[in-house]
């Protein structure tokens, strides 16, 4: 027989940047409200998640308080209203009784488990001195702007530009916003993102101070893919870069299942001659050099070509400086990053040494001499006896490896035209 009764209210009271202003109330059938005020500002710094329980402790008999004094409370939490096993939290302490009232923070000595908050229905079960659990346990129920915390719900509003309806901050290293999909069978997301707008974005990420914008990682399996892009009528992936050298990047292999539209194939390379390079320079493969740090093919050492060289040709592009980035290793490491170098179009001639973009397949600006005859478009063009430069050849009695076709047409003078190298 229990030799006391009570009556309870708990508020639940969670401190932090994004929840600052959430309290939870939760009453029983028999609640009556206490006088007492809610946990203060110097309580609540103390834990940054605890309940506030109040209640009255009666005698059960003759419905009057209990004596003053303290009382040894058990505090349970349930994921059921009746039976079932307890939680693994339970906290036990005196605590004072005054005219019947008491109150009290749950976690201040046993600290909550948050993840117990996971918006599944709770009960708080009450064990005071040797009686038996009292009877019903008391419901946690959310307060109307704390269902908006709870799974299933939608956050709905309208606020213009970046504010954002919701916003998480973390002012620490880490993850600011983390999206799990923890089923391991079918069609799973851990962030879902689905825009209306024709000028929408469904998932966007901006980066300061040469951060990622957005970062993709799959996991440790055999297959798998960091990123995937779908499109029912545009495009499935996308990338653009303003300023910069590449709209999409990567140090590793790229696989191609249709066409490659527009695709022009360069590679790095570095100037072995004795004298700079310039745009639009024809230049045959002379040696390789180690790969630059983070990548895997090695570095196309090149030299003017000219029509007794022979050799592997290609067309300068561009000069290209080399940059060094740290980048993230996402992996159980997630500090730890990659060095690379990475080459970057930079104007100007390219000095013996220095790196630079060498075309052996698609569309490039070639440096021509039609001294020995105008050129026009579809002209087969190889090597002259000048270093750097290409004429137009027959076909007949070709003189030196064809580079690739004249796109347009130039009459005596020498000058850059489009050619489509054809890597032969």
């Amino acid at each position: 027989m229990n030799k006391h009764k009570f009556a309870s209210q708990v508020w639940l009271v969670v401190v932090g940047a994004a929840l600052a202003a959430l309290v939870l109330a939760a009453t029983n059938a028999a609640a009556s409200p206490s006088a007492q005020a809610p946990a203060t500002a110097e309580a609540l710094a103390v834990s940054p998640l605890v309940l506030h329980y109040q209640g009255r402790l009666l005698d059960p008999i003759t419905r009057q308080p209990k004596p003053n004094g303290n009382y040894i409370m058990t505090f349970r939490l349930y994921n059921v209203e009746t039976g079932g096993t307890a939680l693994p939290w339970s906290e036990t302490k005196n605590v004072f009784v005054n005219e019947g009232v008491f109150s009290t923070l749950l976690g201040d000595t046993t600290s909550l488990n948050l993840s117990d908050f996971n918006g599944q229905a709770l009960w708080l079960g009450v064990t005071v001195e040797s009686d038996p659990e009292a009877t019903p346990r008391v419901a946690l129920s959310p307060a109307p702007y704390a269902i908006g915390l709870m799974p299933g719900a939608t956050i709905s509003g309208s606020i213009p530009g970046f504010a954002g309806i919701l916003r998480v901050n973390n002012s620490g290293q880490g993850a600011a916003l983390v999206g799990l999909a923890l089923s391991s069978t079918g069609q799973t997301f851990g962030v879902l993102g689905n825009a209306f707008s024709p000028g929408g974005t469904a998932v966007s990420g901006y980066a300061e101070n040469s951060g990622i914008g957005i970062s993709s990682f799959s996991g440790y399996g055999t297959t798998g893919y960091g990123v995937f892009g779908e499109s029912w009528a545009g495009i499935g992936v996308a990338g653009k870069t303003t300023g910069g050298t590449y709209g999409l990047y990567t140090n590793q292999n790229l696989y191609v299942g249709g066409n490659c539209i527009g695709c022009t194939v360069a590679f790095v390379g570095q100037n072995g001659d004795t004298s700079p390079l310039e745009v639009g320079d024809v230049v045959s493969v002379s040696g390789i050099a180690p790969p630059l740090n983070g990548q895997q093919t090695p570095v196309l050492k090149v030299r003017r070509a000219t029509a007794t060289g022979g050799g592997v040709l290609g067309v300068v592009q561009a000069r290209a400086v080399v940059t060094i980035m740290d980048t993230p290793v996402l992996n159980s490491k997630s500090d730890q990053t990659d060095i690379m170098e990475i080459p970057n179009i930079t104007p100007g001639r390219v000095a013996p040494g220095e790196h630079l973009f060498v075309v052996v397949q698609g569309l490039v600006q070639v440096r021509v001499d039609a001294a020995s005859g105008a050129i026009v478009a579809g002209d087969a063009l190889a090597p002259s006896a000048t270093a750097g430069v290409v004429q137009k050849v027959s076909l007949d009695s070709p003189t030196a490896p064809m580079l690739g076709r004249a796109l347009e047409p130039i009459a005596k003078e020498t000058g850059l035209i489009w050619v489509l190298v054809l890597g032969r």
